[in-house]
């Protein structure tokens, strides 16, 4: 029996009155703690009965997610893509096939899979591929890295918030970090700034994931000061958790907003104005400090300014300063001057000399005065004959000066930094930002849509990084497009996700067209005249001449002179019999050259050559039809590859036909055939590419063979969870073993109790409908009906009933023979299914779906037996389950009980005190009266 102690939370005393300050009966010679001990036995007999029922319902608990976690192990490791035996997998099948490309040309293909036919490929004539544009950087390089004038007559600002501010939101950290360059000029600018902050970073909730934004936000109150606080429908716990001493002291208005409070809802920063977070310094004293970095190739130099505090530089600012024959401008050009001098000597020293010269730029006022000077710096270039850089250096230059310096926030370079913003490379004030507000202001914060292939991709503003840009491109499939950024070439290379000939790449109005696309006055136009797409002068002799693979089509009475435009050549070839004959002439804007399609939309190699009486290049003075060499000098800052189909002709069965695919991977009735090259036989040659296919199937039998017994031991665990009886006594009867509580457990040694918990577990899921359902269900697709059924049997899949229940098992012989007589057959009875076009589903499909339905760990579509019991292998669900809300408002309900059952031992205890204190004292007057009557 346990003790009340034991139930009212006491350890120190087995007695009922626990930690009380009570001595028991000593004058009324009652045994109090028996009288309240009955009393209260209705009490504990209800906890228990509670306590048993928990525990009872825990052991349910733990039971539905033993057999969870058998069925999510065998989808995990036979219908995952990550698993080595996922028997869900064609890949996996196909794996198993070894099939070898035989003859001359079996270089140009590879091949998985086989087939019952006899399959023979003749000739490749082309190959498939995306179409491709790559864009050159050097534009937008060349508009954010425009340096600006070093104002040596002007105090430069410096950050006095510099730092950083620590959030806790819940159980996510944040960070809003502030640069010695960052300077707000109003209030609202810093608080557009923490806005900007949280829109990129995370937080997390039992709901999902978005940005911090959503739920956080910073703005400015009715009386004009700045709040940061959780937005409307939010309610989570927030506070500042740390600060720089800056923020503290200029912005916060002291430490009390930082650290954990009860409210957490609004942080109100201080009465701080901009003037505040920012103070004036000299240029001087702004850049000895400070550093500027050099990075070349990828190496990483850096040059402190401290050398402004030498002898030497001191004494050439006092000359220049008290020099009165020079302007304030002069003055400041040639500061900037020794700045660029002092510089290149570190560089110098750092990299070598001729790596980076650093030079000044004149800067002229509107009257044509000096106003100053801008640095000017550059990777040396070496140039060949053709006037093309051999160097090829890449260099980017930063600087925590860099505003002061004219360098800008993000530095300059040769190569596209990916974290410039929309505003670096157009500038923060462009029109293509211009908005009025609802107040009639005009401000700079609009946005500009980007669209590829006419599908949207978002809308951006000033504040937008190229990186994030690209990040979009590639996170949304409807465009059909990826791009990547060389560092190495400068250069945007858009690729189509799909390979074909109807592949596409179009830059659309806007944002698209002004990041990714050539200046207009860049692209090759129709109405260009051939010297200005070419750079070749042709007279009124001279011809073209299309030469293709099966014959030359030389163009009669071209009237070629130094006014035939592009337009003219196209348009006399579609006229001509070669455009009657289906052939379509197009100019390619990108390259200037003329491209010609068959009917089909083919792409066709051809050579344009010319007949040059007049005028032809040096080195083809002999040659009577030279090639047209255009020159690259005239090319635009982008090249374009439309996308092509595959080409090639296939013998199957003796049958031969051409073929066009929009893809290199082919299939060839079962046999899954890659394009790697093209070729054609020579004449009079039968060398075409053959096939011949083995299967290995040791490493499918095996997958198999341990599939059956992982699916027989968790169907064997499900059928006895629901079929098993409560434990029955010798007699027959069914025994009653309850759950130990309280101190039932010390009657018992570890072994006996260990025997006695298994007979009050068993049958405890006895009778569950949910559990009988799915073990039919799985039962019935092992089975399989109709045809599915008789493939199942004929390749090994068997079944067999034994002690009530139905299990797999394999012949391995017929599996075998099935694997080398027709190996699709077995993949498909695995891995077929009706959204691929079967009639069916496989077997695999049919016990996934049923399984997941009973045992998904989706938080959005949790199987019944996670959502009835929770499951670890989804810590949502562990405090999300129907059981768990039963134990837990038993836990509630055991509480209250045990509340109850404390007060009314107190009401006992109380009365019984007061009853010892009365007889104390009748006892005391006894003895007084006895004394007075000298008794």
């Amino acid at each position: 029996m346990a003790s009340i102690s034991s139930l009212t939370g006491s350890s120190s005393t087995s007695s009922i009155y626990g930690n009380r300050n009570v001595i028991s009966g000593l004058a009324s010679g009652m045994d109090t703690e028996a009288m309240i001990e009955n009393s209260i036995a209705g009490y504990k007999n209800k906890i228990y009965a509670l306590q048993r029922q928990q525990i009872k319902t825990e052991w349910k608990q733990d039971a539905y997610r033993s057999i969870i976690s058998k069925m999510v192990g065998l989808t995990q490791k036979y219908t995952s893509y990550t698993s080595g035996t996922n028997l869900f997998s064609n890949s996996f099948f196909n794996r198993a096939v070894v099939t070898k490309a035989n003859g001359k040309y079996a270089d140009k293909v590879s091949a998985t899979g086989k087939s019952s036919n006899d399959v023979q490929i003749s000739s490749i004539k082309q190959l498939a591929q995306a179409a491709k544009y790559t864009k050159s950087a050097d534009s937008l390089i060349e508009k954010a890295s425009q340096a600006e004038m070093m104002d040596w007559s002007q105090p430069v600002k410096e950050s006095t918030i510099a730092g950083s501010m620590n959030l806790v939101y819940g159980s996510n950290n944040l960070t809003i970090r502030f640069g010695e360059d960052d300077i707000f000029e109003s209030q609202q600018d810093l608080v557009d700034n923490i806005n900007k902050q949280l829109s990129e970073q995370t937080i997390k909730t039992s709901g999902g994931a978005g940005k911090a934004s959503e739920y956080l936000e910073a703005k400015l109150n009715d009386d004009g000061r700045i709040v940061l606080q959780q937005k409307e429908g939010k309610d989570n716990k927030f506070y500042i958790d740390s600060a720089s001493d800056s923020i503290i002291d200029n912005l916060l208005g002291g430490k009390g907003q930082i650290g954990e409070d009860t409210s957490g809802r609004v942080k109100v920063f201080g009465a701080s104005k901009p003037q505040d977070w920012a103070e004036d310094v000299s240029m001087v004293d702004h850049l000895k400090e400070r550093s500027i970095s050099f990075t070349l190739n990828g190496s990483t130099k850096s040059v402190s300014f401290g050398f402004l505090e030498d002898d030497e530089a001191k004494a050439r600012f006092k000359e220049l300063d008290e020099d009165t024959s020079l302007t304030e401008g002069e003055k400041s050009k040639k500061k900037t001057e020794y700045i660029a001098d002092r510089l290149q000597k570190e560089v110098d020293k750092a990299f070598g000399k001729d790596k980076i010269s650093i030079g000044v730029d004149e800067v002229l006022g509107d009257g044509g005065q000096v106003s100053g000077g801008k640095l000017n710096i550059q990777a040396v270039k070496k140039l060949d004959g053709s006037g093309n850089d051999m160097n090829n250096f890449t260099l980017t230059v930063n600087s925590s000066a860099g505003r002061a310096l004219g360098l800008g926030k993000n530095g300059i370079g040769n190569t596209l930094n990916t974290s410039w913003t929309l505003g670096d490379l157009f500038g923060e004030e462009n029109e293509m930002f211009k908005q009025t507000d609802k107040d009639g202001n005009v401000n700079y914060n609009g946005e500009q849509e980007l669209i590829i292939n006419g599908k949207s991709l978002g809308k951006f503003n000033k504040d937008t990084t190229i990186e994030h840009i690209l990040t979009s491109i590639n996170s949304n499939a409807d465009a059909g497009v990826t791009v990547n950024f060389s560092k190495s070439t400068n250069e945007f290379v858009f690729t189509t996700r799909e390979m074909g000939a109807n592949q596409k790449i179009e830059m659309g109005d806007g944002l698209a067209q002004k990041l990714f696309s050539p200046e207009p006055e860049k692209l090759y136009t129709g109405d260009m005249n051939l010297w200005e797409a070419w750079g070749i002068r042709y007279t009124n002799d001279d011809s073209l001449s299309f030469s293709f693979d099966t014959h030359d089509f030389l163009m009669p009475s071209c009237g070629l002179s130094a006014d035939t435009t592009l337009q003219d050549i196209v348009d006399k070839y579609n006229n001509s019999n070669e455009g009657a004959n289906g052939k379509t002439a197009s100019i390619n804007p990108y390259s200037g050259e003329i491209e010609i399609v068959d009917r089909d939309g083919n792409k066709l190699d051809f050579k344009l050559l010319t007949y040059m009486k007049g005028y032809a290049y040096e080195e083809d003075k002999e040659d009577v039809f030279p090639p047209i060499k255009i020159e690259t000098t005239k090319k635009p800052l982008a090249v374009y590859t439309p996308g092509q189909d595959a080409v090639f002709t296939a013998n199957i069965n003796g049958t031969e036909k051409t073929m066009t695919r929009s893809s290199n991977v082919i299939d060839l009735d079962g046999l899954s055939v890659t394009l790697k090259g093209t070729f054609e036989q020579e004449a009079g040659e039968n060398e075409p590419i053959t096939f011949t296919s083995t299967t290995d199937s040791d490493t499918i039998v095996d997958a198999i063979k341990s599939f059956v017994n992982d699916y027989n031991e968790m169907a064997k665990e499900i059928h006895s969870a629901y079929s098993t009886l409560p434990y029955k006594k010798s007699s027959g009867g069914f025994a009653n073993y309850e759950p130990l509580v309280g101190d039932e457990a010390d009657e018992y040694s570890e072994s006996e109790l260990k025997k006695y918990e298994e007979k009050a577990k068993q049958g405890i899921l006895f009778g569950d409908s949910d559990l009988r359902s799915l073990y039919q269900s799985l039962t019935g697709y092992i089975q399989g009906s109709g045809v599915d059924g008789a493939i199942l049997r004929s390749i090994g899949i068997e079944t067999a009933y034994e002690d009530g229940m139905t299990t797999i098992s394999l012949n391995e012989t017929k599996l075998r023979e099935a694997l080398e007589a027709n190996p699709d057959r077995v993949r498909d009875a695995f891995t077929k299914t009706t959204e691929n076009g079967a009639s069916t589903n496989g077997l695999m499909q049919n016990l996934k779906t049923t399984i997941d339905r009973y045992a998904s760990t989706s938080i959005a579509t949790p199987g019944s037996l996670v959502q009835k019991a929770g499951t670890p292998l989804s810590s949502y669900s562990l405090q999300n389950n129907f059981l768990q809300t039963q134990i837990d408002n038993l836990d509630t309900q055991i509480e209250k009980w045990k509340d109850k059952m404390s007060d009314r031992i107190d009401y006992y205890t109380n009365q019984f005190t007061r009853l010892e204190q009365l007889i104390n004292q009748m006892n005391s007057q006894s003895s007084a009266l006895a004394g007075l009557m000298g008794g």
